[in-house]
């Protein structure tokens, strides 16, 4: 019996948040200018092995993606360091700054005690190369608001229509295309 109370306890741990991340995707993304380069574009997607992120096909996927779409370069490659010559990408996310202890105390009880975070989950940072020589650094942020406590768990339904984090780690790359494209770095 107390197995199948941990196991249903640790089941609806996360399922007893509302949270929304920020940016949000925008709406037109087909503002970003193109312009036609030749060549090759590579990046770096580095992960944060404390969490135990070692393969993270789905956010690398995102940043080629959005670099093929958008960047204007003929083929988008990704590396595990930079080349020596060409222009290279890294992208780096690492976690934001911790949040309170009546945050942490929230999610050890289980939502019984209520939490309200409001913050910097994420930062992404976006380093551009050219020749293996740093020329720009780009940092954005990604967001979390979120509040958790079991007497929401009726109300979870309220996460179909919020802003996931995919969606504002996509809508950071996008910011970094156009930001990177309008400066002449890319």
């Amino acid at each position: 019996m107390r197995i199948i109370l941990l196991v249903l306890a640790l089941l609806l741990q996360g399922a007893c948040a509302i949270k929304s991340y920020s940016p949000s995707l925008l709406a037109n993304t087909q503002s970003v200018l193109v312009h036609e380069r030749l060549g090759t574009l590579s990046f770096t997607y580095l992960t944060n092995e404390r969490d135990g992120w070692k393969s993270l096909p789905q956010k690398s996927e995102t940043v080629r993606k959005i670099l093929e779409q958008h960047s204007g370069y003929s083929s988008i490659i990704a590396l595990s360091e930079p080349p020596t010559k060409g222009p290279h990408v890294n992208v780096t996310l690492r976690h934001g700054p911790p949040p309170s202890t009546w945050v942490y105390m929230t999610v050890n009880t289980f939502h019984l005690i209520p939490g309200y975070f409001n913050g910097i989950m994420y930062d992404v940072q976006f380093d551009v190369f050219a020749d293996n020589l740093l020329t720009h650094t780009y940092r954005h942020e990604i967001k979390v608001r979120a509040i958790g406590w079991i007497g929401l768990l009726p109300f979870v339904w309220i996460n179909l229509f919020t802003t996931h984090f995919i969606e504002a780690f996509e809508a950071t790359v996008y910011q970094f295309v156009t930001e990177a494209i309008s400066d002449g770095v890319l």
